[in-house]
C-alpha cells in the first residue's frame, strides 16, 4: 500500500505539465452568481491596462472533469466546491488566465496546494503562501487555491504575476495564514515546507479520515510526525480503537500515554490521543526521540485546545 501523504505530483516536470494542462479549457455557461451566492465580478479585480473578458466560466464538482479531466479526482478528494476561470488580455501581452478553486475549508485548500507545491522554495508571502515558476504563480488564501498562468507571447514576468496575485488576495478577503495545527510540529530538524494535509484515508485507512504530516531528518534517517484532528473526544477514541483492532494491539488504548503499534503496512507507529487530537510518529526508531518529539506536539496542541 502506498502512503497517501507522499503527494499527488512530486516531480517538478509533472507538476508543471499538470498546471499547464489546466490552461486547456472548455467553454461553459455561467450565471452572474456563483453556487455559493457570491458575485463572480467581485472575484476578479480590475487590473489597469488589462481587459477582463466577459466569459467567466464556472465548474462544480459534477463538471470539474470537463476542465482538468483526470486531475479532477485529486481536487474532489479535497472537498472541491467550485472553480471560476477568467482571462485578462492586453495588446502587448496575449493573456493572463486566472483560476480560483474554492474548497470546503482553508485546510482543504492547503491540502491540495501542499500536494502540488515544489519541495523546495523560495515561497512567497502572498495570501497564506505561494510560489512562482514563471509563467505560473500559485497561492492559497482562505479556502481558495488560486492559479495564475501568464503563458502569453511574451510570457508574463514574475513582477506582473505578483501584481495580479496581490490584487486577487485583496478581492478574496485579504491575507490569511496557514492552518494553525501546523505550528504544533516541532521546528527542530524539520524539513522546510514539508508539511501536508491529507483530507481522507490517512495512512490508507478510511477510519482515520484526515491528518497533517511533516517530515524530519536525523543524520541519514528520515521520519514523519502526524496530527489527526477529530471532531471530538469520542471521535478520536473510535479512531484509535479501530486502529488498535486492525493492528491487534493487546492493551486498552488509554487517553494520554504513548502507545506503539505494529502496523502491517507502516511498521512501528507510536501515537497518543487526548481530547479531539491524535498525534504520532512514523519511522522514528529511537524511543527517547519519539517521546521528546511527541511531547513537543502535545504542548503545542494544548495551546489550541486548553482543556485537552
Amino acid at each position: 500500500m502506498m502512503l497517501h501523504f507522499k503527494g499527488i505530483a512530486n516531480a517538478r516536470v509533472h507538476r508543471l505539465a499538470f498546471l499547464w494542462a489546466t490552461g486547456v479549457f472548455f467553454w461553459a455557461g455561467c450565471a452572474s452568481l456563483t453556487p455559493s451566492g457570491r458575485d463572480q465580478a467581485a472575484l476578479f479585480p480590475r487590473m489597469e491596462g488589462w481587459k477582463l473578458l466577459d466569459d467567466v466560466r464556472t465548474y462544480t464538482p459534477e463538471t470539474l472533469y470537463e476542465y482538468i479531466n483526470g486531475a479532477a479526482v485529486g481536487y474532489l478528494a479535497y472537498d472541491f466546491q467550485e472553480l471560476h476561470v477568467a482571462e485578462y488580455r492586453r495588446k502587448k501581452q496575449a493573456s493572463v488566465l486566472v483560476e480560483i478553486y474554492r474548497h470546503l475549508t482553508p485546510a482543504h485548500a492547503f491540502g491540495i496546494y501542499s500536494q502540488e507545491r515544489p519541495r523546495e522554495g523560495p515561497f512567497l508571502d502572498i495570501g497564506a503562501q505561494g510560489y512562482c515558476e514563471v509563467p505560473l504563480l500559485n497561492f492559497i488564501v482562505g479556502e481558495h487555491y488560486v492559479k495564475i498562468n501568464g503563458a502569453g507571447d511574451p510570457p508574463a514576468s514574475e513582477t506582473l504575476l505578483e501584481t495580479f496575485s496581490h490584487a486577487l488576495v485583496a478581492a478574496l478577503g485579504g491575507k490569511t495564514g496557514l492552518p494553525p495545527v501546523l505550528a504544533c510540529f516541532p521546528e527542530e530538524l524539520r524539513l522546510p515546507d514539508s508539511e501536508m494535509f491529507v483530507a481522507r484515508n490517512f495512512l490508507g485507512y478510511g477510519f482515520l479520515h484526515s491528518g497533517y504530516t511533516a517530515e524530519y531528518r536525523i543524520d541519514d534517517q528520515y521520519f514523519k510526525l502526524f496530527i489527526i484532528e477529530g471532531t471530538d473526544r469520542q471521535d478520536c477514541q473510535q479512531m484509535v480503537e479501530s486502529y488498535a483492532e486492525l493492528t491487534q494491539y493487546p492493551e486498552v488504548v488509554e487517553e494520554g500515554p504513548l502507545h506503539t503499534f505494529t502496523d502491517p503496512y507502516h511498521g512501528e507507529v507510536t501515537l497518543a490521543w487526548k481530547g479531539n487530537y491524535i498525534w504520532g510518529a512514523l519511522d522514528l526508531a529511537d524511543s527517547q526521540e519519539r517521546s521528546r518529539y511527541l511531547s513537543s506536539i502535545e504542548t503545542g496542541l494544548s495551546k489550541l485546545q486548553p482543556d485537552m
